[in-house]
């Protein structure tokens, strides 16, 4: 599975820069403030992510820790 990126608020693709009620928004928003698995800051914007034992991680983190 490809890594996914959640874009920053307001950009094309990116979360409604104001709150909103539309159901991606808010999962967008979820995802950047859910925190790393592995170390245990949050994913944030315009970062890549993806799962590893079914935990939401940093790509990065990923490499690093369990790609080795």
């Amino acid at each position: 599975m490809a890594p996914g990126i959640v874009p920053t608020p307001g950009t094309m693709y990116g979360p409604c820069a104001w709150e909103c009620t539309h159901m991606l928004c808010a999962h967008g928003r979820k995802t950047a403030m859910a925190i790393c698995h592995l170390c245990g800051k949050p994913i944030g914007y315009d970062t890549e992510f993806d799962y590893a034992g079914g935990r939401i991680v940093h790509a990065a983190c990923k490499d690093k820790w369990v790609n080795k």
